[in-house]
């Protein structure tokens, strides 16, 4: 980035993210710390691109039934215990019903089954847990299923 520092910006990363060139985005915002630690934008964009744990969670649908799947990669620096936490929701007379559930995620590759929570509606999944602070930490989001 040396020759193009004068060009670093936020919306210049923010473009380089959603082009799919995050070392570039890297660069970036490497650039615009170099220049000024305390910049505030540049200090975001830096958590959003570090190294995320290697964990993944798939939703499918199948008859009747909702599979949720997880394969954790390297627990390195994720929460001790961790939980496949569901959202779903529906909307019928303009009322929207909201159910919550936690299933434990204590092996590195696992699958849980569930009843959709109800006969039409949408939801998502992540693999989720507490940190030092009791805060709620979400390691990987699936994408969202409707039905």
């Amino acid at each position: 980035m040396a020759n193009d520092d004068r060009l670093a910006s936020p919306t210049l990363a923010l473009l380089y993210i959603a082009q799919g060139h995050v070392k570039r985005a890297r660069e970036v915002v490497d650039a615009l710390l170099e220049e000024d630690p305390r910049h505030g934008a540049a200090l975001a964009m830096r958590a959003r691109l570090s190294p995320r744990p290697s964990v993944s969670a798939k939703v499918d649908a199948r008859t009747g039934e909702l599979a949720i799947r997880w394969h954790i990669v390297d627990r390195a620096n994720l929460p001790a215990s961790l939980h496949v936490v569901i959202a779903a929701w529906s909307e019928n007379d303009c009322a929207a019903a909201v159910r919550v559930t936690s299933t434990p995620c204590d092996a590195p590759r696992g699958s849980t089954v569930v009843a959709p929570p109800m006969s039409t509606g949408a939801m998502t999944v992540c693999l989720a847990g507490l940190d030092e602070s009791r805060r709620f930490v979400p390691v990987a989001v699936a994408e969202p299923l409707s039905w």
